[in-house]
């Protein structure tokens, strides 16, 4: 329910609503995603010298929540100042966000993984893990746009900055309470965290998941940032849309509407890709996933392309 904002959100908030300049925008969250890629693995580290403590890595996620719920009120709740201001607040706020969330994703992600060592298990932890993030996904997208609908954009984005705090805070709480406890396991020998954040790069199978991981990142983040754009300045000015699909008029194309459906969808494949993947072996599903994306990619593109000419 953070990320989705972030990347989709932020962007056409900050250009058309609050009036920054999108080529600005653009290389502040590049230059934002640069450190964030920088400070992850070094809190990873971390995380993983908590793990022995009593607190455990859920110390971690109780310490980035609150500074993950500030800092998305100040993004979206920014102080009516001028565009020069706006952009060093801007800045702090994403550097806030990115800390903070990277503080909470990484250790819940690697508590989630320590929960059980059996292949099961660790299955369907993920499978229910990623299933309710998919409802949070469908809440970032349908809430900011009904909010902005009934109260206007600027204190649309507000209100759910306000609705993200109390809930994100209560949800936190309640993992932490009740999320079964990871078994005790060896410590492995002190290292420098140089070393450490190293070490799994001498492992030729992670290489290459890394290497898939870097350009999955690319084709979803280039889409999720300029997909608002796209369906208002391109699709909503084009006849040539509905000539494709064969239907005439002017075009009610709404920008929620096509995410929503697009996080439906998700939410109603996720069981079936999750259950082939405790049948068969991980690596079937992943391929057949990963075929069905490049697929649509395609698609998408094509598309796009007889929109535009």
């Amino acid at each position: 329910m953070a990320a989705l904002p972030i990347y989709v959100h932020v962007p056409k908030f900050y250009a058309d609503v609050l009036g920054l300049n999108l080529i600005a925008i653009g290389g502040l969250l590049l230059a934002a995603r640069v450190f964030d890629a920088i400070q992850d693995p070094l809190l990873g580290y971390w995380s993983d010298l908590a793990r022995d403590r009593r607190a455990g890595r859920m110390l971690w996620v109780a310490l980035g929540t609150p500074f993950l719920a500030l800092g998305m009120l100040g993004l979206f709740r920014p102080p009516a100042w001028d565009a020069a201001a706006l952009t060093w607040w801007l800045i702090a706020m994403l550097m806030l966000v990115y800390t903070a969330f990277s503080m909470v994703q990484i250790s819940y992600q690697a508590y989630g993984a320590e929960i059980s060592d059996h292949p099961l298990q660790r299955t369907r932890v993920t499978s229910f893990r990623e299933g309710l993030g998919l409802v949070g996904v469908f809440l970032a997208a349908a809430l900011p746009e009904i909010l902005a609908k009934s109260s206007g954009p600027r204190e649309g984005f507000a209100q759910f900055a306000v609705i993200f705090t109390p809930l994100v805070l209560l949800l936190v709480t309640v993992t932490i309470l009740f999320s079964p406890k990871a078994p005790v396991r060896t410590r492995a020998a002190p290292q420098t965290a140089f070393r450490t954040m190293l070490k799994p790069l001498r492992n030729r199978s992670f290489n290459r998941l890394l290497l898939i991981f870097v350009f999955n990142g690319i084709a979803a983040s280039i889409p999720a940032t300029l997909v608002l754009f796209f369906i208002e300045d391109v699709i909503q000015n084009s006849e040539a849309f509905f000539d494709a699909g064969g239907i005439r008029g002017k075009s009610q194309v709404q920008s929620h509407d096509g995410r929503l459906f697009l996080v439906h969808s998700g939410n109603r494949a996720f069981p079936v890709f999750s259950q082939m993947d405790i049948i068969l072996r991980r690596q079937r599903p992943f391929h057949l996933g990963a075929q069905i994306l490049i697929i649509i990619d395609n698609q998408q593109f094509l598309f796009s392309q007889k929109i535009t000419l």
